[in-house]
């Protein structure tokens, strides 16, 4: 399992099989989105 912080409240967690994204935020709040697929993304 891999687990990836991109800022804010948002994290990518990443096993064999499944990616999650955490929370992504809107790129007004001057981070950079994360640009990978993601299996289930939850809000």
């Amino acid at each position: 399992m891999f687990i990836t912080h991109y800022g804010h409240s948002c994290f990518q967690i990443q096993s064999d099989d499944l990616t999650i994204i955490t929370d992504p935020f809107d790129p007004k709040i001057g981070l950079t989105p994360p640009q990978s697929y993601a299996d289930v993304v939850t809000v």
